[in-house]
């Protein structure tokens, strides 16, 4: 006997149902194949299989995380998955790779973050659509040649902080830029030291209303099992996976998953539905129609990074202002 759907972790939420009771219950179908003409049972409830051996089993559910264990004579098989009840269209918006914006306000010393342009204009989103944002941040600036580390920010700022962290909060992302890949490759083992040193500073110069967990790391991956746990234990409930590994996911199991949960680290898995500085804005308006077009795509996960905002940055894209809006 083996399980087809859900695989182990998926979410599922309504899409996946034929039928829901409530707001706050879904009748997920498990389906599977065994051999033809057998039954097969979950508690008290008992199906049989078709000619081809496939069955479907209803199994409707009120909690988050189920775990549900399938019968056929003497061959037994679980399945683990969570259940998603919330049908409001959210998204969560990041942004990758700060420390120029804090750069600036230190050599410009400014009165106001929002003197600082990019700033300035995230809060005009916020104003005009309500958008909300997280700011992945770095402790250095590889760029600078002076070497800025944001222990060069005064208090001065903290309280403009604090005052727009219901739209505007700041996480960890690495120390620096460079290198390459650092909790993947370069030092896997200096995650915690490193996101201890970055979220320290950040309660320090923007306030503890402003710090929040990440949902991605620099480069995507976490090589040491002992950091990605320790990032889990920090606060870190969702963990963002590259597009290669949800291609792996997709080769294994036949299909795509809105998300999927990781038991090991007690985190959901989430995909980035696209990068803005990677596309035009007509692309990126064409994913945008295509996901809220999607049975079940409630949420969706993207971002953009800083640097394409900024004039001296080698890779400066002048219409970035006009795909973020």
């Amino acid at each position: 006997m083996k399980i087809l759907f859900p695989a182990d972790g998926e979410l599922v939420n309504y899409s996946h149902c034929t039928t829901q009771r409530s707001s706050m219950e879904l009748c997920v179908p498990i389906r599977g194949v065994t051999e033809p003409n057998a039954l097969v049972s979950c508690g008290s409830i008992t199906v049989t299989s078709a000619s081809d051996g496939t069955f479907t089993l209803p199994y409707c559910t009120s909690s988050v995380f189920n775990n549900v264990t399938l019968s056929c004579g003497e061959d037994i098989t679980s399945v683990r998955f969570v259940c998603d009840f919330d049908q409001r269209k959210r998204y969560n918006f990041f942004i990758d790779d700060n420390v120029f914006f804090l750069n600036e306000l230190v050599k410009q010393h400014h009165k106001s973050i929002f003197d600082n342009f990019y700033l300035a204009f995230l809060r005009k989103l916020h104003d005009t659509y309500g958008f909300k944002v997280t700011l992945n941040t770095f402790y250095h600036n590889s760029h600078d040649p002076d070497n800025f580390t944001t222990s060069q920010i005064d208090t001065r700022y903290k309280s403009e902080f604090e005052d727009n962290s219901d739209w505007l909060r700041l996480a960890f992302h690495a120390y620096s830029e460079f290198p390459a890949f650092p909790y993947g490759k370069a030092y896997p083992e200096k995650l915690p030291e490193h996101y201890q040193l970055v979220t320290s500073e950040i309660r320090r110069y923007a306030g503890e209303k402003t710090l929040i967990a990440p949902v991605i790391m620099h480069f995507f991956k976490v090589a040491d099992k002992e950091s990605r746990m320790f990032l889990a234990q920090s606060g870190m409930s969702c963990f963002t996976e590259s597009e290669r590994y949800w291609q792996d996911r997709f080769a294994q199991i036949g299909r795509t998953v809105l998300a999927q949960y990781n038991y090991q680290f007690n985190q959901l898995e989430l995909q980035n539905l696209f990068v803005v500085n990677s596309h035009p804005k007509e692309i990126l308006l064409q994913k945008l129609e295509n996901a809220y077009r999607e049975p079940g795509r409630n949420f969706i996960l993207c971002g953009t990074h800083e640097q394409y905002s900024y004039p001296f940055y080698f890779n400066y894209i002048p219409e970035h202002f006009d795909r973020l809006d």
